[in-house]
């Protein structure tokens, strides 16, 4: 999970996915879950320099855009990222 935060991409995707983008949680309340999630869950895969926390003006637009080709999306940050071989 840590490792989808060092790109805006990926922050992005952490937001956009079905589960975050049509949660019933105002802005601010899902911005509080996705960094609790982060910091109880990420682990070792939580960049050393930390990350910076998501907020709700960040939340807000990109739930307007949830994302549809989940994986294949997914696919492309973690290539990106030079992840492919590892699980998530």
């Amino acid at each position: 999970m840590g490792r989808f935060l060092v790109t805006e991409p990926g922050r992005e995707y952490l937001v956009r996915v079905p589960g975050s983008s049509t949660s019933k949680l105002n802005d601010e309340q899902l911005a509080e879950v996705l960094n609790w999630i982060i910091e109880n869950f990420a682990g070792v895969s939580l960049p050393d320099s930390g990350y910076e926390r998501f907020t709700a003006s960040e939340i807000r637009p990109l739930r307007q855009q949830p994302l549809e080709e989940i994986e294949q999306y997914r696919l492309e940050l973690l290539s990106l990222a030079g992840q492919t071989n590892r699980k998530e």
